[in-house]
């Protein structure tokens, strides 16, 4: 495999040929000269390869042991080509990443010019200022008079001249409205201290006339206060006669009844006595009657059955006797 001879359009003295035509190229910056020369390098470099890879690709298309041998020489070739094409491209990106450079910062500082006008047009504008004082506003008022509007605006001088006049124009108005304003204001505020002056007079004339009269009103009142604290004592004395004498006849009135309530007590515990005396025969024939009754369903005397029916009338007989009895014993209890 080593031995065949695989032919190309291209062979070693022809790459020989363009390393050396631009193997020693160095890319001289803002020289246009030699940035033609890069890229006529880069263009020799880029017809080899696709020359190359053209011829590989067309004997590729014979047999595989052909295609091994096409492939390895077309490896050995892109080994002589490649590192000067690598080479010239690595020098050419450092001049485009240099010139980039260089755009971009002459677009920023053209961004920053542009805004740095801007800034200034807008610092001219003071719509804040429009709400505060009279005063506060003239100030702003002379700040923008006094802005002068040179070539440093450049472009935008007549805009900044506008933008000047505009707000001169709103701060002018805004100021005469103030002003007015502040004088309303003022008038406002003397008329308040005059008023607020006569109100305080009147104040500590009405205060006098008040001390006055309470001072002769403190003098009504002490002789009103004693008039009731005699009528107070000459009622209170009344009050504890009438309480002394309602007390008095409240003890004699507890002693009857409760004298009335004693004899009623034991005039009704003799009757209870004797109720239950009387009843006392009849009480102890029930409970002898009872105890018949319970000797019926006592154990031995039930009698024996073997039907379930029979049972069943049997068990709800002798619950209904114990019911039966259990209500006697209560009643004749209560007796």
């Amino acid at each position: 495999m080593k031995n065949m001879i695989i032919e190309y359009d291209v062979n070693e003295a022809h790459i020989a040929k363009v390393n050396q035509q631009y193997g020693d190229i160095e890319l001289v910056p803002d020289d246009s000269g030699s940035y033609a020369m890069v890229m006529a390098g880069l263009k020799a470099h880029r017809e080899v390869r696709l020359a190359i890879e053209a011829k590989r690709k067309a004997n590729n298309e014979g047999a595989r042991t052909y295609i091994k041998a096409n492939d390895a020489r077309g490896k050995e070739l892109h080994a002589l080509n490649d590192p000067g094409e690598a080479r010239l491209k690595a020098i050419r990106k450092v001049e485009d990443d240099r010139i980039e450079a260089i755009q971009l910062k002459a677009e920023r500082i053209e961004r920053e010019r542009v805004e740095g006008i801007l800034d200034r047009i807008k610092a001219m504008e003071f719509a804040e200022s429009i709400e505060d004082t009279a005063s506060s506003i003239k100030v702003v008022m002379d700040k923008v008079a006094d802005t002068m509007i040179d070539d440093s605006f450049a472009e935008f001088k007549e805009q900044a001249v506008q933008v000047k006049k505009d707000t001169f124009e709103i701060l002018f108005v805004a100021h005469q409205k103030h002003l007015a304003h502040e004088e309303r204001l003022a008038e406002q505020k003397a008329e308040a201290e005059r008023l607020e002056k006569v109100a305080k007079e009147q104040a500590a004339a009405q205060a006098k006339i008040e001390a006055e009269q309470k001072k002769i009103a403190d003098e009504k009142a002490k002789i009103e206060a004693a008039k009731k604290a005699e009528h107070e004592r000459k009622g209170r004395e009344a009050f504890e006669k009438k309480v002394k004498a309602d007390a008095e006849q409240a003890a004699r009135d507890k002693l009857v009844r409760e004298a009335l309530e004693r004899k009623e007590k034991e005039e009704a515990e003799a009757a209870e006595k004797a109720r239950k005396e009387s009843l006392r025969p009849d009480k102890e024939k029930l409970i002898v009657w009872a105890g018949s009754l319970w000797k019926c369903i006592a154990p031995g005397n039930l009698p024996e059955l073997v039907s379930g029916n029979a049972l069943g009338i049997l068990e709800k007989a002798e619950s209904g006797i114990r019911t039966l009895l259990n209500s006697i014993r209560k009643d004749v209890e209560a007796l």
